[in-house]
C-alpha cells in the first residue's frame, strides 16, 4: 500500500505500443495522462493518509504519550477517512484494470463526491484544524518532536 513511486511516469510513456495499435489522437493520449495523473494524486493522498497513522497515530496511542481523549481530538476519524479514500482508490484503479485505455472516471468520482459520509468525515477531520495546528507546535515546543514519538523513558533529556 505505502510502495508507490514518488515519481509518476505519465501514461503515454508507458502505453506507446497501445497508442499506435488503438491510433489515439493527441487529446485522446492528454486526457489518458490526465486520468493517470488523478489517480497518482489519489493514492499518493492514501498513503499520507497511512503514514499519518503509522507514524503518529498508532505510537501516541501504543505508548500513551499523550491522552486518549487529546489523540481522538488530534485523529477525530483517521481510520474512516483512511477508508473512504482507499475505497475511491481501489476504484479507481479497478476501472484502469478493466479498460485501457480508461474510456470513463466521471461516475466514480461523482459517486465518491456525493458519499455524504465522505462529506461528514472530511468535515470533522478539518473540524479545529488550526487549533490541533497550535496545540501540536506548543506540545513539540515543549517536549520537542522526537519525545512525542518515544515512550517517556525513551525520550533523550534535554
Amino acid at each position: 500500500d505505502l510502495d508507490i513511486p514518488d515519481d509518476m511516469i505519465l501514461w503515454s510513456q508507458t502505453h506507446s505500443q497501445l497508442i499506435k495499435t488503438k491510433n489515439m489522437s493527441k487529446k485522446q493520449i492528454q486526457r489518458q495522462d490526465v486520468i493517470h495523473e488523478f489517480v497518482h494524486t489519489e493514492q499518493h493522498y492514501v498513503r499520507k493518509l497511512k503514514v499519518l497513522n503509522v507514524v503518529y497515530y498508532n505510537p501516541l496511542q501504543l505508548h500513551d504519550i499523550i491522552e486518549k481523549v487529546q489523540i481522538l481530538w488530534l485523529f477525530p476519524n483517521l481510520d474512516e477517512l483512511i477508508k473512504i479514500h482507499k475505497e475511491f482508490c481501489n476504484k479507481l484503479l479497478e476501472r484502469g484494470r478493466q479498460e485501457n485505455p480508461v474510456e470513463e472516471v466521471t461516475d466514480i468520482i461523482i459517486a465518491h463526491l456525493s458519499r455524504y459520509d465522505l462529506k461528514e468525515a472530511c468535515a470533522k477531520f478539518c473540524n479545529h484544524q488550526s487549533q490541533r495546528w497550535r496545540c501540536s507546535t506548543h506540545s513539540t515546543e515543549q517536549r520537542g518532536p522526537e519525545e512525542l514519538l518515544l515512550p517517556s523513558g525513551d525520550a533523550p533529556r534535554r
